[in-house]
């Protein structure tokens, strides 16, 4: 879990990036990123201490420690920009420790793929969960005559085809493709009007 998560604070994608930044460290080196003896203590580890550097791979190392970070703002803000840092770490030039690694032993492209294919697990579930947007509309502006009186409290039903409102005291509804009101029988002293979700 996230530090966010464990101090009761909203959370975000940017929590599913931390947790992706513990699975590639321990991918990296065989180890937990936050360990203890027990639940207490690992708690203790991810809010206080940092996991040891990547001595290996000072590339791989900067987009974990970045995925790690305790404080959101100082992480990754997406899935796209933690894939965009991972290929920029396997693309180092030859000159790198990464690169050298790589001639040595197809371990480390093992490790970069993996990574790849995670991130891009990660972007997609992220996507996936994230709530869809809501469609465009236009702003509809009603004027309700409704006779002598104030109208106030309306509703209008899921489907956008019906408004309801308190009119002299009780309820009264109006179809938005029509121009008659109905005052509803036996609704007086009604107050904020609602429709059911099925309706």
């Amino acid at each position: 879990m996230s530090p966010e998560q464990l101090q009761g604070k909203e959370a975000d994608a940017r929590s599913d990036l931390f947790s992706f930044g513990c699975v590639l460290y321990e991918m990296l080196t065989g180890k937990r990123a936050f360990e203890g003896q027990s639940a207490a203590s690992v708690i203790a580890a991810i809010l206080d201490r940092e996991p040891a550097p990547l001595l290996e791979a000072p590339p791989l190392e900067r987009v974990v420690r970045r995925s790690l970070a305790k404080d959101p703002d100082q992480r990754f803000q997406s899935a796209r920009d933690l894939k965009a840092a991972l290929t920029w770490a396997l693309e180092q030039p030859s000159g790198s420790t990464v690169a050298k690694a790589n001639r040595q032993s197809p371990m480390p492209w093992m490790v970069g793929t993996a990574a790849m294919t995670l991130v891009t697990a990660l972007a997609l579930w992220s996507a996936w969960r994230a709530p869809s947007a809501a469609p465009d509309r236009p702003v509809l502006y009603l004027d309700i005559d409704a006779g002598p009186g104030e109208v106030s409290q309306p509703a209008i039903s899921a489907d956008g085809m019906r408004i309801i409102f308190v009119s002299q005291g009780r309820l009264a509804m109006r179809r938005l493709d029509q121009q008659q009101i109905a005052t509803l029988a036996g609704t007086e002293g009604a107050s904020h009007p609602f429709f059911s979700p099925e309706t």
